[in-house]
């Protein structure tokens, strides 16, 4: 699927996030993983919301220590949003099925309203997407994949469909997120699973 973005954008927003907020998701991932292995009773509540959180307070920590940074970045609907080169983008953790995430209410609200009916002899639909970084995290792995995607909402208003652009990390072609002489313990209970709404089952995968 084409995209209405430009390479040079898309360039530019890939290196701006490989730069300098990788490092920053790897390790909230990192301490997602950690909280999570805490306690057996522990769900996917705490798995997503240490990630979230870690994340962004790690983002506003380097907002502090390099101030250039401030005028890429801001944050509303407890949403950060990066604007480069005049796009904005924003960043959530996704289910690997589908790269679309559960919650992410304001962003999928945003993009419903910035919808335009061209008129002539007749209507026509045009949908307009937005940017998004959505990162897979595993309860044992970490971070292991991000993509820079367009999502769109679809035509019949029933959902949203994603256009991937380009993968900005994949742990299976770089350096692993814990190193062996690091290895995390293993809780004793199955993977979280990304399922339901609010992502409280826990299934074998």
């Amino acid at each position: 699927m084409s995209t209405t973005f430009s390479s040079s954008t898309l360039d530019a927003i890939a290196e701006f996030f490989i730069t300098h907020l990788l490092i920053n998701y790897k390790e909230a991932a990192n301490d997602a993983c950690s909280a999570y292995a805490i306690s057996a009773f522990f769900t996917n509540y705490t798995l997503g919301g240490t990630f979230w959180d870690s994340s962004h307070q790690r983002i506003v920590a380097l907002c502090q220590k390099n101030e250039d940074l401030r005028q890429f970045i801001s944050f509303a609907n407890n949403t950060l949003i990066f604007n480069i080169a005049g796009t904005e983008f924003r960043c959530y953790r996704v289910p690997p099925e589908t790269g679309i995430p559960h919650g992410a209410i304001a962003f999928k609200k945003s993009l419903k309203r910035d919808q335009h009916l061209l008129t002539s002899d007749f209507e026509q639909y045009i949908p307009q997407g937005k940017l998004m970084v959505g990162f897979h995290v595993d309860s044992e792995e970490g971070l292991v994949k991000a993509d820079l995607s367009e999502i769109y909402p679809r035509i019949d208003s029933k959902g949203f469909t994603r256009n991937p652009l380009l993968t900005l990390f994949n742990a299976s072609s770089s350096m692993p997120l814990f190193p062996a002489e690091t290895e995390r313990p293993k809780p004793a209970r199955p993977k979280v699973s990304f399922e339901g709404a609010m992502g409280l089952e826990a299934v074998k995968k």
